[in-house]
């Protein structure tokens, strides 16, 4: 639909083959005579056509609210040959079907050329078929052609009766002022059947009062009464009866509304309006041409443009030259010149200069409601929202999107630009209206988990790519961007990545412990304990070079060694008071690893890291209320999905449970306030794994099936006992679905079947288990030799493999299978590790005891 501001923009001009009918609209659902024409559209300004800017067919414009369907009339044209051409191939040796065709092509296409060079003459050979002459009778009768329209409405009643003809006959005969022939055609409507047609009688009516005949008009609305006495309470109709009542026994003529908007407007085959507007232009040009290059000049060299800073620290960007100082997690409006803009952050270490092009058609400029943001830091999360303003408060549901990872964005038609939608809109009319705005998502209202959940299932893959790695090297010791960025990266490019920044100091240990898990996959060949004993020789008295040495070193007796200097050290390494915790922890000794895990988090309170290993030794020494409080006071006021996850897991796993299912609604009424659907179907999910918990097997199942659509998951068969299924159904979800493959699901399988008596099950699984566990890192690469057909037991070796424990005790009660003559030993440690109640627990407990 063509739009003008202030007499600028695009308009319509010209009306050939304009063919009006009288119609609803199909957007405002109002009546009036929808007219359909062929046009051209120009680029206009002041109202005056400058352009053409392409020739349409406008279908069915409604003269209340002016929308419309179009096409391109060329297109238009391309689609009507194509019909003919397809009629004279296939209809061609069937003379009704021809005719029908080439009626309904005249129709669709609104071509009463058609009719008159090919659908009149088909039809004519047919007279004596009813449907074609109905066909044609209405075909006549949209072109305005009423006489015809009659004599093709007979031609169809004397092949056959239809009542429904009888009334397009009576209604044509109205409009051509024929009351007395039309009311014939309407007999059987005066008799008990259906009221809605009595709607033909109150024309009838009507046409008789057009006549100045309000005798007969009184006559048919008193017979309309008879017939629906509800009529005797309808305003319109009562005050039509009583019209005709007052001018009774007179002659005068009254045309209703109703007879008028019954009424045909000639087809016509062109005006002037287009002719016209193709001569304006060139007297026009020289004027507007001079006028527009001066406000495209002057827009293109002032083009403003919107700089966000995404990051926790202000910096100052360099923009295209031009120094522009920004604030932390804000923005700033700057003007410059469209073109190709360098752009670069001041005095950033393994900062890229990158380009960006900012540019707007030269034609278009000074219409162009474009939205530049330029964020070079690539962290910026630029929010867009949709929200929808109605009178009655019916609006409907608003959009919102997200966008971060590039240097520059672009935005069409945004009303608020970095600023709140107003709480009210002035409307006119009782239409709905939206409105949109871009600004800066606030990253302070969730937590960083959170957060990369959320941008992970929110971004494209090639932004979720930038901004992870934008993070990482805006916050090299922040666990969580170099751990998202190593996922999103893969290993070649991320070792690449992080190699030259292995040498900076302070040592960054965040960097250095990512590098050695991913050294340890992919290259297995590289000698880690050399290496770091290198850098340790250099700087021997660094406690985070110890730490890193210690983690590499295969004699574990020296990695304990290494892990006690440097949390003795002054002041004590976080991250090896850490590291001892989880030695403890994976061994069994909990008691043990509590002195170490709580001092981790006290000397660092906000890492994900010494969090998870700390809840776990809390969980495991009996001191889960102690890790619960500590994950409520680490998320605050915040609702971080993520962190509520966790302090549900610890509830789930703690000695008492009568209370948690309180605790659990508590904590979703909580989460609701943010997003309702999501708290209820965390509490859903919440209260099956509390079913597990209980050792309701059962309950479970049929709650977490409920979660699932009623489909049947890994977990749930597992939980049902039917392994033989479990494992389907882990295959298809690692193959099909892309689900990432864990070993120690397919160990658990091994012992589970093994344990059944399905040895040649067992051992498929047992085999896919190896293969994962192979790609792994020194420990993982460690237990599968150990399950490998030549593997051996050694218990003092493979107890004390560095695995999280709810993934160890899995590897101990599998190795316990495998090695039935050193199963207490590998046993022992698995039921002590067995300690949170999510699946297998059971399993293994049974396993196990």
């Amino acid at each position: 639909m063509p739009y003008t501001v202030n007499g600028i923009g695009t308009w319509y001009y010209g009306k050939d083959q304009r063919l009006t009918v009288h119609g609803t609209c199909s957007q405002c659902g109002r009546d009036g005579e929808l007219t359909s024409y062929d046009t051209t559209n120009y680029f206009v300004f002041i109202f005056i056509p400058i352009i053409p800017l392409g020739r349409f067919r406008i279908i069915e414009e409604c003269p209340v609210c002016q929308k419309h369907r179009r096409i391109k009339l060329a297109e238009w044209e391309r689609l009507k040959d194509e019909a003919i051409d397809t009629m004279e191939e296939e209809q061609s040796h069937d003379p009704k079907a021809h005719a029908a065709a080439a009626l309904h092509i005249a129709l669709s296409f609104q071509d009463k050329g058609i009719l008159e060079s090919l659908g009149r003459d088909l039809a004519a050979q047919q007279t004596d078929d009813a449907d074609i002459q109905s066909l044609l009778g209405a075909v006549e009768a949209y072109f305005g052609n009423d006489d015809r329209a009659i004599e093709a409405y007979q031609n169809s009643l004397r092949a056959k009766e239809d009542p429904e003809i009888a009334e397009y006959l009576g209604v044509t005969l109205i409009r051509e002022q024929r009351p007395e022939e039309a009311e014939k055609m309407f007999q059987h409507l005066l008799e008990p059947g259906d009221p809605q047609k009595l709607g033909h009688i109150v024309l009838l009516a009507e046409a008789y009062q057009a006549q100045g005949n309000h005798d007969r008009a009184c006559e048919l609305l008193e017979q309309c009464e008879e017939l629906v006495p509800e009529l005797a309470s309808d305003k319109q109709f009562q005050k039509l009866r009583k019209q005709a009542e007052k001018h009774r026994g007179t002659a005068r003529p009254l045309v209703s509304k109703n007879l008028k908007g019954a009424s045909r407007k000639p087809y016509s085959e062109g005006d002037a309006g287009g002719a016209l507007a193709r001569w304006i232009f060139p007297i026009l040009a020289l004027i507007g041409l001079a006028a527009y290059l001066f406000a495209a000049w002057n827009t293109g060299a002032n083009r403003e443009v919107f700089v966000v800073n995404g990051t926790r620290q202000p910096y100052t960007a360099l923009i295209g030259g031009r120094e522009v100082q920004l604030p932390a997690r804000s923005y700033v409006r700057h003007k410059i010149p469209e073109g190709i803009l360098a752009v670069s952050i001041a005095n950033k270490p393994h900062a890229v200069e990158e380009q960006v092009t900012i540019q707007t058609g030269f034609f278009s400029r000074p219409f162009v409601r474009r939205t530049f943001i330029i964020n070079p830091d690539h962290m910026g999360i630029v929010e867009w929202e949709k929200a929808w303003y109605a009178a009655d408060g019916n609006a409907p549901e608003g959009e919102w999107e997200i966008y971060t990872g590039k240097t520059l964005h672009e935005f069409e038609k945004v009303n608020y630009i970095f600023e709140n939608f107003p709480n009210q809109l002035k409307l006119e009319g009782d239409k709905p209206k939206s409105r949109t705005r871009v600004g800066l998502f606030d990253k302070s209202s969730m937590g960083e988990q959170q957060l990369a959940v959320m941008l992970s299932t929110s971004l494209e893959p090639d932004d979720m790519h930038a901004y992870a790695k934008a993070w990482a090297e805006d916050e090299p010791d922040n666990e969580l961007a170099v751990g998202l960025w190593a996922m999103q990266a893969g290993n070649e490019e991320f070792l690449t990545w992080i190699q030259p920044r292995l040498d900076q100091v302070p040592v960054g240990i965040t960097l250095h412990r990512m590098y050695q898990s991913l050294s340890e996959e992919s290259r297995p060949e590289h000698d880690l304990r050399a290496e770091y004993e290198a850098r340790l020789d250099k700087n021997p008295n660094e406690p985070a070079l110890q730490y890193l040495l210690g983690r590499v070193t295969t004699d574990r007796a020296r990695e304990l060694e290494l892990y006690r200097a440097a949390a003795s050290s002054t002041p004590p390494l976080p991250h090896a008071a850490n590291a001892l915790a989880f030695d403890h922890l994976v061994m069994g000794e909990f008691q043990e690893a509590a002195p170490f895990a709580r001092q981790a988090v006290e000397l660092v309170p906000d890492s994900i890291t010494f969090d998870m290993n700390y809840y776990d030794v809390m969980l495991a020494s009996g001191n889960a209320q102690e890790a619960i409080q500590h994950s409520r006071d680490r998320r605050g006021a915040t609702r971080d999905f993520v962190m509520v996850q966790r302090e549900v897991d610890l509830l789930l796993s703690s000695a008492n449970l009568n209370t948690v299912e309180a605790e659990l609604n508590q904590m979703a009424m909580q989460l609701g306030s943010d997003s309702a659907e999501l708290a209820n179907a965390m509490r859903k999910s919440w209260l099956a794994s509390l079913a597990y918990a209980r050792g309701d097997l059962p309950a479970y199942v049929q709650q977490a099936e409920a979660l699932d659509g009623n489909t049947t998951s890994f977990s749930t068969a597992f939980a049902s006992r039917d392994f033989a299924k479990a494992a389907e159904l882990l295959t298809l979800a690692e193959e099909d679905d892309g689900e990432r493959a864990l070993p120690w699901r397919h160990l658990a399988l091994f012992a589970a079947l093994y344990n059944a008596g399905d040895l040649s099950a067992a051992g498929e699984e047992l085999q896919k288990a190896i293969s994962m566990l192979g790609a792994g890192d020194a420990d993982e690469r460690l237990l599968a030799e150990a399950f490998g057909p030549e593997g051996v037991s050694d218990p003092e070796v493979l107890t004390h493999v560095a695995i999280r424990p709810g993934e160890k005790r899995v590897y101990m009660a599998a190795l316990g299978v495998r090695f039935p003559a050193d199963k207490e030993q590998y046993w022992t440690l698995g039921r002590k590790l067995n300690f949170e109640r999510t699946m297998p627990y059971y399993f293994l407990h049974e396993l196990m005891r």
